[in-house]
């Protein structure tokens, strides 16, 4: 059991289901705990193992291009199917291969074999969080709580991160996030899970209806995050621009991730799901302005946090209502993480092409218009 005062700051289990249910939910929020701080720890340092290889910028980009995209096709692909075969396999299919992929980049020496381990750590990455989140719908978990231990473990994740790679290097790093991932696939094989779907019901599993339904939030979804990538891509530079050193950047990052779990866990179920995420639309559009108008490290720095309150509003309130609006729990979130991710493509690539013409403060403008086209697109969206 959890100490007692650690359960009444992180309530683990807290839905509105059965005691069974709840039981069930306490390990799943343990799972997305677990991978979260593994994919965090290990995804920050990949460009550094990529230097201490010797490979050049350009390869390095291609890496996390690559493996990104190998995430999207991947989430959206074992998501659809989690529907029709039920969720437990993909968990621990998921699980056990995203352990042994983390793991297989500690044998890496050359461009080749980092970016094999990659594009297969993508997609297996990708098994598990339509699964995952399904499953937590279906126990009747609270979303934006669910979500915020993924926030957790990605803060978790980012201090281990900074205290192992300097005590033991880079490729340690994998080696913890293997063994973490690896704990999560020994609570998966223990789920418990209700019964979801038979033969029959088969037929009727159709993503591309899925899809249709919900498309307006996903294009707005993907624009918003598209602007917000872009904003990003050149962020510890503006920064640096700005006066900042090495070691701000990093405690804003963590800030950041903290400021995701906090808004997900203790605001975010509190409006309807369109409401939220509409909210989310509305104060990106102000925070984006306001990081182009800021004029010293205290502003930047402050906004750039509320930006991770912001993200939890956008994030759980478009899960919120693609769950509530599809019984294709799975189809429906895989496809909005599918968006998300590849958001992190199309932004980068945006910003290489625009910075040429640009600065680093009118990137924050131009994400602002982003944000403000996918308001548009939502206030039109009927759910």
């Amino acid at each position: 059991m959890l100490p007692v005062t650690l359960r009444k700051v992180l309530p683990f289990g807290d839905g509105s289901g059965s005691s069974r249910e709840t039981s069930l939910l306490v390990s799943l929020e343990a799972t997305q705990l677990l991978a979260s701080m593994a994919v965090s720890a290990t995804g920050l340092y990949v460009v550094v193992l990529g230097k201490e290889l010797g490979l050049s910028d350009v390869e390095i980009g291609s890496l996390v291009t690559g493996y990104t995209l190998a995430l999207l096709v991947s989430t959206y692909l074992f998501g659809t199917l989690s529907d029709m075969y039920g969720t437990k396999p993909f968990l621990i299919i998921g699980f056990l291969s995203s352990s042994l992929m983390l793991l297989v980049h500690v044998l890496a020496f050359n461009y080749t074999s980092l970016l094999f381990a990659r594009l297969i750590t993508g997609v297996a990455l990708g098994v598990y969080p339509g699964a995952l989140f399904s499953l937590a719908a279906r126990v009747h978990a609270r979303m934006g709580r669910f979500s915020a231990y993924g926030s957790l473990g990605g803060f978790v994740g980012f201090v281990i991160a900074g205290v192992l790679s300097g005590a033991f290097g880079t490729r340690a790093l994998f080696v913890f996030g293997a063994a973490a991932v690896m704990m999560a696939f020994v609570l998966a094989i223990r789920l418990k899970t209700p019964k979801q779907v038979t033969v029959t019901d088969r037929p009727s599993i159709n993503p591309k209806k899925t899809l249709k339904e919900n498309l307006g939030i996903y294009m707005a979804l993907l624009l918003r995050h598209w602007g917000a990538n872009l904003a990003w891509t050149f962020w510890p530079l503006y920064l640096l621009m700005l006066g900042a050193n090495y070691f701000y950047v990093g405690v804003i990052s963590a800030l950041n991730s903290l400021a995701q779990f906090l808004g997900m866990f203790y605001l975010a179920d509190r409006f309807g799901g369109k409401k939220e995420f509409d909210i989310g639309l509305v104060l990106s559009v102000l925070a984006f302005i306001g990081l182009g108008l800021a004029t010293n490290l205290l502003q930047l720095g402050s906004l750039y946090v509320s930006t991770g309150v912001i993200w939890a509003f956008l994030y759980v309130g478009g899960i919120r209502t693609v769950v509530d609006h599809s019984n294709q729990k799975g189809a429906a979130i895989a496809a909005l993480n599918s968006m998300v991710n590849l958001s992190t493509v199309l932004g980068p690539m945006l910003a290489t092409v625009m910075i040429a013409f640009i600065d680093y403060r009118a990137t924050m403008y131009v994400a602002a218009a982003f944000a403000f086209t996918s308001l548009l697109i939502s206030k039109k969206t009927k759910t």
